[in-house]
């Protein structure tokens, strides 16, 4: 899995590409958990570039929410978009994560 990472203004984003599924969750995930334990507090995942969410990406989501919220830190997903939208809001985490419309309101809700 590619990821793109900008910094704006101390929040990291960072934006994964392709599948997040069983063969892509743990790259995912470790990506994202070594920018919590690098201190990162304020984090985006902008999925703007994902077409694809299975059960494994996200168990690994919530795995990554439990973890930031543990380290005090915040975390937003934005870019949802088609089946993706849907798969959130079907199983439930459109209300266990912020989730934004987009990257710059996701900046301005952590900020």
């Amino acid at each position: 899995m590619n990821f793109e990472e900008t910094k704006i203004g101390g929040i990291l984003v960072i934006t994964p590409e392709g599948h997040l599924d069983a063969q892509s969750e743990k790259s995912f995930e470790e990506r994202v958990l070594k920018s919590i334990e690098g201190g990162e507090k304020k984090i985006v995942i902008d999925f703007s570039k994902i077409d694809y969410v299975s059960s494994a990406g996200l168990r690994a989501l919530l795995i990554i929410a439990k973890r930031q919220k543990e380290s005090d830190g915040a975390l937003a997903i934005c870019g949802l978009e088609g089946n993706v939208k849907e798969i959130f809001a079907v199983s439930g985490f459109d209300t266990i994560v912020d989730i934004y419309t987009d990257r710059d309101a996701a900046v301005e809700g952590l900020g």
